[in-house]
């Protein structure tokens, strides 16, 4: 660890708030949709669990972790919005939303039925009208780190080569935070996946110091091309990468653009971290209490921890990144960073909800190798 020159605590995490939704299908598993959904006949369903998704999902694992997060977003005045709202108050996550009587909530459904992939209907309304003034300078300036997501599930910050999402983070950097930020994949309608995701990044990238993607989501927005041959190739995605060829170039890539910290969600694989290296880190370690030398052009790869049983992914992406900056914002080296992050998105998919088996940053250092 290296010694404290900043005495904020914070974590801001702000962008997309949505409503998950998601109702428990009973029965066996299938082979096909339609052995499930049959149109005109009623269905007999389980429990229907409600959750706090995207950003909201990433403030609560932080709140569970031990850390003290504010949620900055937007949502419609609502039904949705209030349950959002009380999911929040009920874990004790400040959260400073932005109320927009003329939006909806966004929402989604989650569709688990046993033997078919997952699939999510939703609406994104109120995110689409983000823009990146919901986080107030008095917010920043209380902040240690400020975490965004998604942009490319915004308009207002993806439109004009993102010049909103560039204006946040140089905000942020003016503040004096530690910007961070994560991607996530969209329905191919929408106009966010056919921007130019290069251009945006590049612009972005001189106030970007932590970027967080995982491999599938930087591929396909970076890499099309690559991502479409993996993808329909024989297997899983996953296993026809090249951890090495494939992670590491596009690693190279984006601290080429100015990120100082990459760090790559690889799923089952596990994390890979790379960063720059000189000049870069030691203006983090003015804001950090991190030690120079053990996070100047590291590059370090951590397997994911094995579970006996998962019982849902989701959210794991938001867990694991929210481990990594807490361990940050408590000084940790690199290796123990990654290793508490992939405890904690292991711990993450052993649950139904993303946060309720998450435990304190402490008690996770004991389960450690």
């Amino acid at each position: 660890m290296g010694t404290a020159k900043n005495n904020r605590k914070k974590i801001l995490v702000a962008g997309e708030v949505i409503l998950d939704i998601a109702p428990a299908f009973l029965g066996e598993p299938v082979e096909s949709l339609d052995e499930r959904l049959v149109p005109g006949r009623a269905m007999l369903m389980g429990r229907c669990s409600v959750y706090a998704g995207a950003m909201g999902n990433t403030a609560l694992a932080v709140k569970r972790l031990g850390g003290s997060p504010i949620l900055a977003g937007r949502i419609g005045d609502d039904l949705f919005g209030k349950v959002f709202r009380h999911l929040m108050e009920e874990q004790e996550v400040e959260n400073i939303l932005t109320v927009d009587a003329e939006a909806d909530t966004p929402y989604s459904i989650g569709l688990a039925v046993p033997g078919i992939d997952r699939m999510f209907l939703y609406y994104p309304d109120a995110a689409w009208r983000f823009t990146g003034r919901e986080v107030s300078d008095k917010l920043l300036e209380e902040a240690c780190i400020l975490h965004f997501g998604y942009p490319m599930a915004m308009k207002k910050m993806y439109e004009k080569k993102g010049k909103k999402t560039t204006a946040l983070l140089q905000r942020g950097k003016q503040k004096g935070v530690i910007t961070s930020m994560d991607f996530c994949f969209i329905d191919e309608m929408e106009e966010g996946p056919h921007q130019d995701w290069k251009e945006i990044l590049k612009n972005a990238g001189p106030y970007l110091d932590i970027f967080a993607p995982s491999i599938e989501e930087l591929m396909y927005y970076i890499d099309r091309e690559r991502y479409q041959y993996l993808k329909e190739g024989e297997g899983e995605f996953l296993e026809n990468m090249d951890l090495w060829k494939d992670v590491e170039k596009l690693a190279d890539y984006l601290l080429g653009l100015g990120i100082k910290i990459v760090v790559i969600k690889c799923g089952v694989k596990g994390i890979y971290l790379k960063t720059s290296s000189g000049d870069s880190i030691r203006q983090l370690t003015e804001r950090l209490p991190i030690c120079e030398e053990e996070w100047s052009g590291r590059y370090l790869f951590q397997s994911a921890y094995l579970v006996e049983q998962v019982a849902s992914a989701a959210g794991a992406g938001d867990v694991t990144i929210a481990a990594f900056l807490l361990a940050l914002e408590k000084g940790f080296g690199p290796e123990i960073s990654l290793k508490l992050a992939a405890k904690a998105g292991a711990r993450c998919v052993m649950s139904y909800d993303s946060y309720s088996n998450l435990v304190p940053l402490e008690e996770l250092l004991k389960e450690i190798d």
